[in-house]
């Protein structure tokens, strides 16, 4: 919303219930991830993202080597090319000195870092959300029992169709 704001909060608004919201950079290093505050008008949802605290972050579930917790996987042949990498890292982290005291900050080495920005805004996205990876993977779980063929139906009983997964707030709490 640090753009556009006004356009932000309308679209955001009749679209809270969707967990759609507005989000911002915070301009302090060391920033939480995220945090979450009203707007007055409208009573919008704002959330503030640590960008920095993203990135550093991000830069040391980079240098995870081995497939586990935090590492971040790259499938071949999605998009995952040498310029997608490139802006990934676009950016480095550096020290200055302000008033006697070091400050970090992170500074663009080239000018496109579009992929880090996404990343960045992915793991606000994973933060704000909190899914239930446990549920969400028992839910998938494919059962290891083999259903066993019994013959055809007699005629006099009818089969159910398949049931429609619908979508949409109705459904959603099945």
């Amino acid at each position: 919303s640090g753009y556009a704001t006004q356009s932000v909060y309308q679209f955001c608004k009749p679209r809270t219930q969707r967990r759609v919201y507005a989000i911002k950079g915070s301009s302090q290093y060391g920033a939480p991830l995220i945090s979450k505050r009203f707007l007055k008008h409208g009573r919008n949802t704002l959330f503030i993202v640590g960008g920095d605290t993203a990135k550093d972050s991000i830069f040391a579930r980079l240098k995870i080597e081995e497939h586990g917790p935090r590492f971040m996987h790259f499938p071949t042949g999605h998009g995952y090319t040498e310029e997608f990498y490139r802006q990934l890292t676009a950016e480095e982290i550096r020290t200055r000195m302000r008033h006697g005291f070091p400050v970090r900050y992170y500074k663009k080495l080239r000018e496109r870092n579009e992929a880090l920005d996404c990343r960045v805004y992915n793991l606000a996205a994973l933060e704000i959300l909190n899914p239930n990876f446990e549920r969400m993977a028992k839910n998938l779980e494919v059962k290891d029992k083999p259903v066993e063929d019994q013959g055809p139906l007699p005629k006099n009983v009818k089969q159910k169709p398949p049931r429609q997964q619908g979508g949409g707030f109705v459904d959603a709490w099945r």
